[in-house]
């Protein structure tokens, strides 16, 4: 009876009041922001629907959905202002998600209730939730916790999973159980301490972890998911936060988990009168779009280009190859069966004495002259925070050369002796963690600037990203060295700058390169259908035999200077780049 009396007033005062107060998104008026649109809505196999952009100084996005009439999304003009072009398509994403799932037939009842004689501004029901990809999520959401790029890189993961720890300990009690249930009973979205620790938990769990095969994980995942739903409706039963988190979880089929909880960081802090439904639906409300989602996300997830890794120089090059047949076990797989190819550095696209005899001696030589030049600027005191939590690791467990680095109190030279010393020994054991590669990393850009280092590849290096990068081939570098260090030494080499045949970099911060999961994790990041579609070339056994039980393409690139490899170790080698079949 209210939806028959009220409920087209409702609606015609908010589409009255978007269309005459936003801008219609079209291919002829902010066809960037529309490119953004199609594209979303082409990775979630939905129609687009309208985009206005609104004037609003909070930023926000939210969604309608009219009887009778082209659902739209409106997004404000501060969050156009504060995000990427790759932030805001995420955020499209969740918005048609919301759609997707049917989510836009609360908005009309929650409506009537809240504007009285609809007077009130109409409120923005969702907050954004971000469709996970590499880097973009921990961008988008700490820039709206915070409202300024400038203090993500303030904010720490380990802090806040610490934090979600102490909520549920807090709320364990009974006390603490019904003010939880208070406090939540109402959001539209789960809290941000509720989503890190089940995606946490996620990532942790055994079946997540036990066996990187494609099939396998989709399954496992599967099953996961639906566990977890069981578990938060059974913990909080209330429809609406299981559907929201149902619909995110779907998402991370395709997440990298330890991005997500950053995600869920920051949006901690968010305005909570901005996140409530007056009306929310029965529990069990899982559409038929929803679990056909979760079940089967290879039919919506296709080829989600857009959410590859920052580019340069790679903005659809070339044409897109169809996948073919594996490449057979007695030969090199022919590029017409690749899509993608990821590529070591030592060993592979440059000889490991350059790294050995030139890379780590400029950085040994030159720890302490940086660290005395740059002492007291944000950027060494990030490097010095992660030295100091690697160096307390190191002796806690009994790491050889690790020395204890004194507080700040005890003077910059004091402190400086002993980053050296713990510098050093990390360089002599040839460590690959990120402390180490970040701080090496800003001490070679200071080399390469100044013109004293050059990057060095092989000579059959250049022609083979020239050649890959006109036939469409996206080529990614993955390295122990940080992304900033693989920028220098491709954007420096004797054979000018190669950057605008690559794709992407990707460094430990995905995992190590002998752990199955970090190709798993590159593969989700890049985007192809399958991971056999991805070739990866190295010049370690143990980083071969892990992408390869991720699913991917391996060759070993044998190069003067090399470590042999173990006798019947059944990989395809190549001496050069350009062995590889066309």
């Amino acid at each position: 009876m209210g939806k028959a009396l009220l409920g087209p007033v409702s609606e015609q005062v908010m589409v009255l009041q978007n269309i005459g107060t936003s801008v219609l998104v079209s291919p002829n008026q902010l066809p960037d922001l529309h490119q953004l649109l199609v594209e979303a809505a082409k990775l979630l196999n939905t129609e687009a629907p309208d985009l206005y952009i609104r004037q609003n100084p909070v930023p926000n996005a939210y969604t309608l959905a009219i009887n009778g009439k082209k659902p739209f999304i409106v997004v404000h003009t501060s969050l156009v202002e504060l995000l990427t072009r790759k932030e805001l398509q995420a955020v499209l994403a969740h918005e048609l998600g919301h759609l997707k799932c049917d989510h836009g037939v609360w908005l009309t009842f929650a409506n009537i209730l809240t504007m009285g004689a609809y007077s009130v501004p109409v409120l923005y029901h969702h907050l954004i939730l971000i469709l996970d990809c590499q880097e973009v999520v921990i961008s988008v959401l700490m820039k709206l916790a915070g409202g300024c790029p400038s203090l993500a890189d303030q904010l720490n993961v380990d802090a806040f999973l610490e934090q979600a720890r102490s909520y549920d300990k807090a709320a364990s009690n009974p006390v603490g159980w019904y003010i939880r249930n208070a406090q939540t009973r109402e959001l539209s979205h789960p809290l941000p301490v509720m989503r890190a620790r089940e995606i946490d938990e996620w990532s942790r769990s055994q079946e997540y972890k036990t066996d990187p095969r494609v099939d396998s994980l989709y399954m496992k995942r599967n099953v996961w998911i639906w566990r977890r739903l069981v578990l938060l409706e059974n913990r909080y039963k209330h429809g609406h936060i299981l559907s929201i988190f149902a619909l995110e979880i779907s998402f991370l089929v395709y997440a990298l988990p330890s991005v997500t909880v950053h995600s869920c960081l920051r949006l901690q802090g968010m305005s909570r009168s901005r996140m409530r439904f007056l009306a929310p639906p029965s529990p069990h409300s899982l559409g038929p779009s929803l679990k056909a989602a979760a079940l089967n996300p290879t039919a919506r997830f296709t080829s989600p280009q857009q959410l590859g890794p920052a580019r340069h120089g790679c903005s659809g090059a070339g044409r897109r190859r169809r996948r073919a047949s594996p490449a057979s076990a007695t030969n090199p797989p022919q590029l017409s069966s690749i899509q993608s190819v990821v590529l070591d550095i030592e060993g592979t696209t440059s000889p490991i004495s350059f790294v050995t005899d030139v890379l780590f001696p400029y950085a040994r030589d030159n720890v302490r002259k940086h660290l005395d030049a740059t002492y007291g600027t944000d950027e060494t005191n990030d490097d010095i925070a992660l030295l100091r939590a690697q160096v307390e690791q190191d002796l806690a467990e009994g790491v050889a050369g690790a020395v204890p680095v004194p507080p700040d109190e005890a003077g910059k030279d004091e402190v400086i002796d002993a980053l050296v010393a713990n510098v050093e020994a990390m360089i002599k054991a040839d460590r690959k963690i990120t402390s180490l590669k970040q701080l090496q990393g800003h001490i070679w850009r200071t080399g390469f600037e100044g013109q004293e280092i050059k990057g060095v590849v092989f000579d059959d290096v250049p022609p083979a990203l020239e050649k890959w990068h006109a036939s469409g081939i996206k080529t990614y570098i993955y390295s122990s060295g940080s992304r900033e260090a693989q920028r220098l030494i491709f954007g420096n080499t004797t054979y000018g700058d190669l950057r605008k045949y690559l794709c992407g970099f990707f460094d430990t911060t995905v995992g190590t390169k002998r752990e199955p999961r970090s190709y798993y994790e590159i593969w989700q990041s890049i985007g192809v259908d399958r991971p056999s579609q991805i070739l990866f070339l190295t010049d370690v056994y143990q980083e071969a035999t892990a992408a390869k039980a991720a699913g991917l393409e391996v060759l070993i690139s044998i190069r003067p200077g090399n470590a042999p490899l173990p006798e019947n170790h059944g990989f395809q080698t190549i001496t050069s780049f350009a062995e590889i079949l066309t």
